[in-house]
């Protein structure tokens, strides 16, 4: 598993297996929902706005901060794709 994935199990508290399945998709959204809130802080103060993988994880995983809809998305859909 990579270190980009173990990370992001870490920051969901999810301790399932990671196989390839509607089941485990369902699980991994609740979970993602569950912890990591919706916040525009950035988009409110304004301050620039980077939607790259490196980015996302600093923001939401490294610094367990919120997200608004484009990071959050952009989050969930690029694990998913690992």
């Amino acid at each position: 598993m990579s270190p980009f994935l173990r990370a992001y199990f870490s920051r969901l508290s999810w301790t399932g297996e990671p196989d390839v399945s509607i089941d485990t998709l369902r699980e991994l959204h609740l979970q993602h929902n569950s912890a990591i809130p919706f916040e525009n802080l950035d988009v409110l103060l304004p301050r620039e706005i980077h939607l790259d993988d490196g980015a996302l994880e600093e923001k939401l995983i490294a610094a367990r901060r919120g997200g608004y809809c484009f990071e959050q998305n952009g989050l969930l859909g690029a694990r998913c794709a690992r």
